[in-house]
């Protein structure tokens, strides 16, 4: 700076007491503000500090000045002229107006210069006065933010392409007047003063390829952007694959033009959920009745596209909170009480952040997992929904969900992330097809044995095998009980899909537990904790509660028998026992009776059908290590 200098003089050309060489440095596109006082308070202006001195005088009502080199040839850089001038020196072209006595004059647009004093400046009373130090950015050509944090203002103009370098924050605000703005597909932008984009949709992009999809955090509305989904190709000759929950992030998005491709080989799919169906639950929006033109905001769809795309949603931005009420429960439907939401913001948003309104909500929401072909809990994927993302919410009837702007938080990923740790999560996998449905199992003192909306969440039928744990007659795919003990045992119920070959995997575990699982059309007892999976056929006609958990060394065990360690446990009347060791098995009732006796096998589970026989029974086993007893209640 101090090789340039500004100049002043009166309207007819003689010299004025104001101006001097000026010092310090300035980057790239940086505002410069000089000012008799070392911080401002004008206008819209407070306490901003100034970054240069200069000597007070200005005339009020014509004058003229400029910015120049500080030696010769002294040339002109910037002038302006304004009020009655008589020899313009300084001014370029037509001199401006007169400032009022109680403002000044201004820019506009901001950032452009046309060489013409009376257009390119306009006056500007003192209540809107607002002034920019170096802390902002003015980008005129095309320019890549060099920092990632600005404490003031970003102003972009003269058709500028501005890119980011890497997750950013403008703490002032973020004006385009011309030219563009692009967020990368793996960068955030949080703006905390207002958007302003002049430029329309061209002005503001957000990014989206295969590693991911932009972010962008802002506060006010009327604010207009172009905001890019990549989505991959199905296999078109597979139905279960290539599907995906979809939303959107603008007010106004048509349903039409690469949402709905036409050719050979660009087929797609697109719908939406009606929970108040048995049959056709699924609106086609190929179909004109179901009136599928335009996206909602807060809802979300099922869409699958036979070619790879980055499709683009382009209009306002939504900034406000979306409720969703009047959320049904409708007994008899394929889906009682489960709608299909969508994240409405050009971010992710947490589901356990902020002031979300979940009247007759569960405390649990469910994503589609393309590549598992089923539906995950977010106990299992985390509570955070990625940018256009639908989810899956369950209502008791009557219910209102608001999805808040407080919500929002920064997230590249396409589709969502893993949750937490402190569970049990079985995966039944299919391993011709490669698809899986997950199952959890977790234990909470506040939780009841019946469903609870706070902790537990019903199963969602996808495409890979059905596998749930079935308690009391609900189907679950999120269980929480209160407590876990030696005696628990819980059913699982399976059902193949095409598919023959499975095998059901301990994916997570909780400390100090051992898992096993009983396979009662085998009588195959495994240990999922040292051999975490076990593979076995299904067939048509397999009766659905093949499966059951049960669990040994949990919080509260006993001291091992000095037969060895066994099981006795009833499942749906079927009492089940299974050895640690080779024996034989004595089974009386209460009164001594014999009911049974049998040989068993270490690992393999004997089974008898006392459905009929409700009552108390004793098992005995008889070892190579001795003897010991158990007492089963079978209701």
């Amino acid at each position: 700076m101090s090789k340039l200098r500004i100049s002043y003089q009166s309207a007819g050309g003689s010299g004025g007491s104001a101006g001097g060489v000026l010092s310090g440095s300035i980057g790239p596109y940086q505002y410069w503000l000089l000012s008799p006082d070392a911080t401002i308070t004008v206008g819209q202006t407070s306490s901003l500090a100034r970054d240069g001195a200069i000597t007070a005088g200005f005339a009020a009502a014509s004058g003229q000045f400029a910015l120049r080199l500080a030696n010769a040839p002294n040339t002109i850089i910037d002038g302006l002229s304004y009020g009655t001038i008589t020899v313009n020196n300084l001014g370029e072209g037509t001199p401006a107006s007169s400032p009022p006595t109680d403002g000044g004059l201004i820019r506009t647009p901001d950032g452009s210069d046309n060489n013409a004093n009376n257009t390119d400046f306009v006056t500007v009373s003192n209540a809107n006065i607002y002034l920019r130090n170096h802390n902002s950015i003015n980008a005129s050509a095309n320019y890549t933010l060099p920092n990632t944090s600005y404490p003031a203002d970003v102003w972009v103009s003269n058709l500028a392409s501005v890119l980011l370098s890497g997750n950013s924050t403008i703490s002032g605000k973020l004006t385009i007047l011309s030219g563009s703005v692009t967020i990368g597909s793996n960068q955030s932008l949080t703006v905390s003063g207002t958007l302003t984009n002049s430029a329309g949709n061209s002005g503001l992009v957000i990014e989206s390829d295969a590693t991911g999809t932009g972010s962008l955090i802002h506060n006010n509305s009327g604010v207009d952007a172009t905001v890019e989904r990549y989505v991959t190709a199905a296999n078109w000759s597979l139905a279960s694959d290539g599907w995906h929950l979809l939303s959107s992030p603008v007010a106004s998005q048509s349903i039409s033009g690469s949402w709905t491709p036409t050719g050979t080989g660009n087929d797609y799919d697109f719908y939406a959920l009606d929970e108040t169906k048995t049959n056709e639950y699924w609106l086609n929006q190929k179909v004109s009745a179901n009136n599928l033109t335009t996206f909602v905001p807060g809802i979300g769809y099922l869409v699958s596209y036979q070619q790879t795309d980055t499709k683009t949603f382009t209009g306002t931005l939504n900034s406000s909170n979306v409720t969703l009420s009047g959320l049904t429960n409708t007994a008899g439907s394929a889906f009682p009480g489960w709608h299909l939401a969508g994240n409405p913001f050009a971010s992710a948003v947490d589901y356990d952040l902020g002031t979300w309104t979940k009247t007759n909500i569960d405390a649990e929401m469910q994503v589609w997992n393309s590549t598992a072909a089923s539906y995950k809990t977010s106990t299992e994927v985390g509570g955070i929904i990625p940018a256009m993302n639908g989810f899956m919410v369950h209502t008791s009837g009557s219910g209102v969900l608001t999805i808040p702007t407080d919500a929002r938080v920064h997230n590249s990923a396409n589709w969502y992330k893993s949750g937490g740790s402190d569970f049990i999560l079985l995966k039944a996998n299919d391993l011709d097809m490669q698809t899986s449905q997950s199952s959890i199992v977790r234990f909470n003192n506040q939780a009841t044995e019946d469903y609870d909306q706070a902790f537990d969440s019903y199963y969602i039928q996808g495409f890979a095998p059905l596998f749930y744990s079935n308690y009391g007659g609900k189907k679950y795919a999120l269980n929480t009980l209160p407590e876990l003990t030696d005696n628990l045992i819980i059913p699982f119920d399976f059902i193949k899909n095409p598919s023959a070959n499975f095998n059901i995997e301990l994916a997570q575990s909780i400390p100090d537990v051992v898992v096993y699982l009983t396979d009662h059309k085998t009588n195959i007892v495994t240990n999922l904790t040292e051999t975490t999976a076990y593979s076995f056929t299904s067939q048509e006609g397999d009766a659905s509660g093949r499966f059951s958990l049960h669990f040994k060394n949990a919080y509260s065990i006993a001291d091992p028998v000095t037969g060895g360690d066994f099981n006795a446990y009833c499942v749906n009347g079927q009492l089940y026992v299974m050895s640690d060791l080779n024996g034989s098995v004595l089974i009386t009732d209460i009164a001594g009776r014999q009911i049974a006796t049998s040989s068993v096998s270490q690992g393999i589970a004997f089974s008898i059908n006392l459905q009929s026989h409700p009552g108390i029974y004793l098992v005995k086993l008889a070892t190579s290590k001795g003897n010991s007893t158990r007492k089963v209640v079978v209701r």
